[in-house]
């Protein structure tokens, strides 16, 4: 049977191995005998640690955030960006912290808010129907009477489903006035897409999931801030006593690898110009053909991300027709697709169930030819057209 061509447009769910860290990885496994336990302290185990520490220094640098030698904050491995939020979260709340987020966050904050809301109090920041978020408007009128409360923040720098890139600077100014205040970053979706300004290591917590920049699945990564308070996760002595158990030697190798690549800030921008151009282009198609509304359309997007509504159409119906004529697509979040419940993002944006359920999001990762987006184009609009025949 012939091999099925397939392209994947899909990948702010995760990122294809970049080629670099693909070869990287056949390189060590290659040579995978001469690696030990990160722990011991014989050859073997030395080397393993020193690759670890290399990595991190290449995460550290990717963020701006110097390394290990000039500390302003830890890096810790986890196995996910989901972890990685949860763990943030759980080592912030105390017995009388108030948690701000909003109605927008991954599901992994979400989840945790199911999990804390019976002891935990918990304001959530009004959405606006374009997607815009006004956390630190929000903030200030509650600080004025409220401003000795420890409170945490939690919001992330680009959004997962419509790629609205949120602004921080106000946030990070009112964390600089009020020493109360603890803001939890998620940067999973703008690591690798927009370079990273000096204001956001002011922050005291920083998460990313490794998938997003092109390194193996199975790892995140958590940066804390000096002097923010991180709980244990599981006892041991390994990632600084904080999360114990032998460290997941070659995801962390890669995500190492992926950082690598993100050091070069006038290449990223003159990339993510290029993959800017094509979402363009594929959008004024898109709304041209079929009158499709794009989610978040009014606000700054990162270069790779469409997230639209087609009316008449069941958007799970959509995935399916066109994957089986050779293209991944997605309705919103990987952590929650199969559920066939409404994105939570797109209803918080004041979309009826009807309009959500209609929705799909394209990610593109690049390097996808003019060919193949023309391609889709045409088999995304045919699969529109005959679910609209049929309703």
């Amino acid at each position: 049977m012939a091999q099925r061509f397939a392209i994947y447009l899909d990948a702010n769910a995760g990122l294809p191995l970049k080629p670099q860290v693909k070869e990287k990885i056949i390189e060590w496994c290659e040579h995978s005998a001469d690696y030990g336990n990160p722990s011991s302290v014989h050859v073997f185990g030395r080397k393993s640690k020193q690759a670890i520490l290399r990595a991190t220094d290449s995460v550290l640098a990717s963020i701006g955030a110097g390394d290990r030698k000039r500390p302003i904050g830890k890096l810790y491995f986890t196995s996910s960006g989901t972890e990685a939020n949860q763990w943030i979260i759980r080592s912030a709340l105390k017995e009388d912290t108030l948690w701000i987020s909003n109605s927008l966050e991954h599901d992994s904050v979400q989840a945790e808010f199911a999990r804390q809301q019976s002891n935990t109090r918990f304001l959530s920041v009004p959405v606006e129907n374009s997607g815009q978020l006004g956390t630190a408007e929000f903030l200030k009128k509650f600080l004025k009477q409220n401003s000795d409360s420890p409170i945490l923040i939690s919001q992330m720098w680009v959004n997962h489903e419509t790629g609205v890139i949120n602004d921080l600077t106000a946030l990070i100014e009112m964390r600089r006035r009020h020493q109360n205040l603890l803001i939890h970053v998620d940067c999973a979706q703008g690591w690798g897409k927009l370079e990273f300004s000096s204001y956001l290591l002011e922050a005291d917590y920083l998460t990313f999931s490794g998938p997003k920049i092109g390194s193996l699945h199975g790892v995140g990564c958590a940066w804390v801030k000096n002097g923010a308070p991180l709980v244990s996760l599981f006892p041991g002595h390994q990632q600084h006593g904080l999360r114990g158990g032998t460290e997941f030697l070659l995801p962390i190798l890669s995500v190492g690898w992926a950082a690598e690549g993100l050091l070069d800030h006038q290449q990223l921008k003159a990339t993510q110009s290029i993959i800017a151009l094509k979402r363009n282009r594929l959008e004024q198609e898109l709304v041209a053909r079929l009158g499709v509304e794009v989610n978040g359309g009014s606000l700054d997007r990162v270069s790779n991300t469409l997230n639209i509504t087609i009316e008449g159409i069941s958007s799970q119906s959509l995935i399916s027709r066109v994957d089986l004529r050779g293209f991944a697509i997605s309705s919103g979040s990987a952590c929650s697709a199969g559920t066939g419940e409404p994105s939570p993002v797109l209803m918080a944006m004041g979309r009826t169930q009807e309009q959500a359920l209609a929705s799909v999001r394209i990610s593109l990762k690049g390097n996808e030819t003019d060919e193949e987006l023309q391609n889709f184009v045409e088999v995304f609009c045919d699969e529109v057209r005959k679910l609209r025949d049929y309703s």
